[in-house]
């Protein structure tokens, strides 16, 4: 082990990521200003646990071991992992949201932001603390796409993680500034422009960097099942164990909707419609906005797909529907499979306790009819923008009856 690293591992995250006993995770979604939704959800956990623990100054980082986040899921993550309490941490989303989401609109009628007002928001907050920082008081993981690797990258306070510390042609992850990691990945595509990060500077002082985008356009929009691995694969060097008794996972969305595309919605209309530009341009202009319009339902299908493979692994105290086909796959745990076929160690349980908090943006039985909240279909279809901050309020008062209904100690019991 490097001195580096010896050093490091007394750090308090460290401490909370290597020191034996149960453990306790928690990941938020990406989505934009639907964040406000989690903050909803995050209040309510926080405040339910002051009352149980006694503890009027408790705030999450208190509680969770790992706390993990994708696009506005990573803002939010490190604001718990630097120990902010929710009350904080939603006074400065309200501030940042209106300033973050104020753009010009495009031919395809989707609007386009920039990014200083979202880094100066973060800067507030961070300051300029980086990854390896003293001050994050528990494990923090953040998830971007780096594009021109095309490759994934979950960059973690974890001192034993493989590029957590400097190699030979690369700076360690535990150099990166809090701020820029954020930024990597809140930086969804079309909305804004790509981030550069420098990834390696030589002795010489020349730089090698590296764009990143919005964690939400990789599998791990919501990133419970990357960190389920990351706590049990032997890559990763946290070797949590895996069992209902002593393995937490809490998984708050953002507002939980399908995306269908309308094939006959066209874009190009009104004075673009009227201009001298030929046909086949504009059928171009058409055909690229229902190809974005495609490729960003797949966001809300990976989400689906990564609830569907926890469910799969746990049992939770209620399941939200995958659906039609399999329902939300209550009592049809992976586990049970597999038994068939092999001697595995198995619990009727699971493999950990696990529990998803999430606002229903519609109707149909996404979750059980007593956590769901009263709105009606087009009430909830009015709040699926991920861009329009006068949606704010009315997400919010949702969420909250949403999270009065869902959040429960229940889900705690034994690791508290």
């Amino acid at each position: 082990m490097a001195n580096g690293e010896a050093v490091e591992l007394g750090y308090p995250a460290a401490k909370r990521l290597f020191a034996p006993g149960k453990k306790r995770i928690l990941t938020i979604d990406g989505g934009g200003v639907r964040g406000i939704v989690s903050l909803a959800f995050l209040r309510e956990m926080e405040d339910q646990l002051r009352k149980a623990t006694r503890r009027n100054t408790l705030v999450l980082a208190d509680v969770f071991d790992l706390v993990a986040g994708t696009s506005v899921g990573s803002m939010l993550a490190t604001m718990v992992a630097l120990g902010l309490p929710v009350a904080e941490m939603e006074a400065h989303f309200r501030d940042m949201a209106p300033k973050i989401f104020d753009g010009r609109m495009t031919i395809f009628g989707q609007r386009r932001f920039s990014a200083a007002p979202l880094v100066n928001s973060i800067r507030k907050i961070a300051k300029d603390e980086r990854l390896g920082s003293a001050k994050l008081l528990t494990g923090l993981a953040i998830i971007a796409k780096r594009v021109d690797k095309g490759s994934v990258w979950v960059m973690s306070n974890n001192p034993k993680m493989p590029y957590y510390h400097d190699g030979p042609d690369y700076d360690g992850n535990k150099h990166y500034k809090l701020e820029m990691l954020v930024r990597a990945s809140t930086a969804a595509p079309f909305l804004f422009t790509p981030a550069e990060m420098v990834i390696h500077t030589d002795r010489f002082g020349k730089t090698t960097s590296g764009w990143f985008v919005d964690g939400g356009v990789s599998p791990h929009n919501n990133p419970s099942l990357q960190m389920l691995l990351m706590a049990s694969l032997p890559a990763y060097q946290l070797n949590w164990n895996l069992s209902p008794d002593e393995l937490l996972m809490i998984s708050v969305g953002t507002g939980l909707h399908r995306t269908p595309v309308d094939r006959n919605e066209k874009v190009v209309t009104g004075i673009l419609k009227r201009s001298l530009l030929p046909a086949s341009f504009k059928e171009d202009i058409e055909e690229a906005a229902f190809a974005a319009k495609t490729l960003r339902s797949m966001v809300a299908d990976s989400g689906l797909f990564t609830l569907q493979v926890m469910q799969a692994l746990a049992n939770p105290r209620f399941a939200w529907q995958i659906n039609s086909e399999i329902k939300g796959l209550e009592g049809q745990l992976m586990l049970d499979a597999a038994s068939a076929y092999a001697t595995v160690r198995r619990d009727p349980r699971g493999l950990l306790r696990f529990q998803r908090y999430d606002l229903p943006l519609e109707t149909g039985g996404l979750v059980p009819p007593a956590y769901d909240v009263v709105a009606t279909a087009p009430e909830r279809a009015a709040l699926h923008a991920i861009d329009d901050p006068s949606i704010l309020e009315p997400l919010y008062q949702l969420a909250s009856e949403a999270a009065r209904k869902q959040v429960s100690l229940l889900d705690f019991e034994g690791f508290i």
